[in-house]
Parts: C-alpha cells; sequence; structure tokens
C-alpha cells in the first residue's frame, strides 16, 4: 500500500499550521490522523492525488476545522495541569514549614481583614499583587517567544508557563464582597483568608516550583517528542 512520504508529511504539519493550530503536540496528533486517512483513501484509490485525499480528509473535520480537536486536547491537558498542581501541593503541604507558613498566613489575613477598612485594603495589594505576576507570566510567555524563534511550541509547556488557568479563580475573594452583610463579615473574612492562604501555596506551585521543574514534567508528558 502506498504510504506518506516525509516531504508529504512536512506538508502537513505546514497544513495544520496553516489553520492556527500552534502546538507541536496537536500538529503531530492531526499529522498522525491525517496521514492515516490519507493512506486509507490511496488504498481504496491509488490515482488519487496527495492534496486532493488531504482536502477530503480534511473536509471531514466539518465547518470549524481543527478548532474541535484543539479544544479536546485543551481541556484534556487542563485536567492534566489541574492534577499535576493538586499533587505539589499535597507534597509540599507535608513539609513542616510548609504547613506552619500557610497557618501564619491565614492568622494574618485574618488579622489585618478584621481591621477597621481592612478588607478594601488587603484585596487593594491583592489586586496589585495578581497585577505584577500577570506582568511576570506576560513577559516570560514561552509561546510567543518560541514562535518567534521557530522552535516548536507544546501546549502543556505553555500551560506551564502561563500558569494555566490561575487567573480565573483569584476573582473569588471580590466576587464573596458582594454577597456580604455586616452579620456575615466574620464568616467571611475567616472565608477570604483561608482563599489567600490558599492562592499563596498555588502561587508558589504555578509561578516557580512546575516552571523549575519544567524538564522533568515534560519529559513524563512527552516521553516520545523532544521539545526543547
Amino acid at each position: 500500500m502506498k504510504k506518506v512520504s516525509n516531504s508529504e508529511i512536512e506538508r502537513l504539519y505546514r497544513f495544520t499550521r496553516e489553520h492556527f493550530v500552534v502546538y507541536y503536540d496537536v500538529q503531530t496528533e492531526l499529522v498522525d490522523h491525517l496521514a492515516n486517512g490519507i493512506e486509507c483513501q490511496w488504498q481504496d484509490d491509488p490515482g488519487i492525488s496527495f492534496e486532493q485525499a488531504l482536502q477530503k480528509e480534511f473536509k471531514k473535520f466539518g465547518v470549524y476545522g481543527f478548532s474541535d480537536v484543539v479544544e479536546k486536547r485543551e481541556r484534556a491537558m487542563g485536567k492534566k495541569y489541574h492534577k499535576l498542581i493538586l499533587k505539589e501541593i499535597i507534597t509540599i503541604l507535608k513539609r513542616p514549614k510548609v504547613s506552619v507558613s500557610m497557618l501564619l498566613i491565614f492568622w494574618l489575613s485574618n488579622f489585618f481583614l478584621n481591621l477597621e477598612n481592612g478588607q478594601n485594603a488587603y484585596l487593594t495589594f491583592l489586586f496589585i499583587v495578581l497585577f505584577i505576576l500577570l506582568i511576570f507570566v506576560g513577559r516570560r510567555s514561552v509561546r510567543r517567544r518560541k514562535a518567534k524563534e521557530g522552535k516548536k511550541v507544546f501546549l502543556f509547556e505553555t500551560m506551564i508557563e502561563n500558569a494555566g488557568g490561575y487567573f480565573s479563580l483569584v476573582w473569588v475573594p471580590f466576587q464573596l464582597l458582594n454577597f456580604m452583610d455586616a452579620a456575615e463579615a466574620g464568616y467571611i473574612n475567616w472565608l477570604m483568608s483561608f482563599l489567600i492562604a490558599f492562592y499563596a501555596l498555588t502561587s508558589y506551585v504555578c509561578f516557580f516550583r512546575l516552571p523549575k521543574n519544567k524538564e522533568e514534567i515534560l519529559k513524563k508528558v512527552y516521553p516520545k517528542m523532544k521539545y526543547s
């Protein structure tokens, strides 16, 4: 049976990039799928050209092209990333110094939140810290840097460098204030103190621990790929 050549494989990679698939691991998944589909077409109709078979195979993805595949892969990797965060949190919480530090952050947060105008001041401080972290992540964007250098961009590597969906969670303390009245202020402060301690821990994991161990993590996620 006729097989897809190396030059045709390169054409398939270009084809996925032309259709806005930027992650090399997702490109590879799609290239394998397209190549298998084209070879199956050649088995039924040896006379069909490579480009005709490619366009016919691409139509099977529907109106939205590869976007559904990319979104599905992003969701799957997102779950893997969140499981990794949870695993790292459990690991470091077993260290006495970390547990004591979290309790100290919790106690200090509750102390400042119970001061007069403490909530507004503390939330302002939290907002400033998050803004700084956002700038920090933006500056080290691996996707933008590698794309500019013509290097391979991997989905999970991008998640590690960009802290995944971390910033979608940080607005919870601000939302709590919308549901608070004077009678509930004490309970809200306890909850916010817990969230602040939790954010401190997850920030350490997302912004420092995982990027520091990125090479080791990616070897496990992509055992058959060279991601550097």
